[in-house]
């Protein structure tokens, strides 16, 4: 993805993000604007651009529990990177779900191999090759 602009994106790596109900680490996540002290210390979920996830062990949770807490938090692009699949999983669009653990899921969900691409929401001149991610 390049250099991210400081005045427009945050990034951050293995950080809590705050949501109505959880506190989740993501693995990495692009928010919105510069950096800024939260009462908590952590930022909101709602400020998130982008949400990764790199799943090996945690797969199942991460395209369930996880996914549906994001969507909940309403994170419009959520990616799971899956090693064991060895693609990337790129959930958009949340909807309420009343089956799922938060009452929350995806509307779309996307299988991105190796050598195929995809763009980030919040970043429409960006492309992604799931090659550049996995290992």
């Amino acid at each position: 993805m390049g250099a991210l602009p400081v005045d427009r994106f945050w990034v951050r790596i293995q950080s809590t993000l705050l949501t109505a109900g959880s506190a989740p680490e993501p693995d990495l996540a692009i928010l919105d604007g510069p950096p800024v002290e939260t009462a908590g210390g952590y930022p909101s979920a709602d400020r998130a651009l982008l949400v990764i996830e790199v799943a090996d062990g945690t797969l199942l949770a991460d395209t369930s529990i996880k996914a549906s807490l994001y969507a909940a938090a309403g994170v419009q692009d959520y990616w799971v990177l899956s090693i064991p699949d060895d693609l990337l999983i790129v959930h958009r669009r949340p909807i309420r779900s009343a089956g799922t653990r938060h009452g929350f899921a995806y509307a779309e969900i996307r299988r991105v191999a190796r050598g195929e691409t995809v763009t980030p929401l919040a970043m429409p001149a960006a492309t992604v090759d799931p090659a550049t991610l996995l290992p």
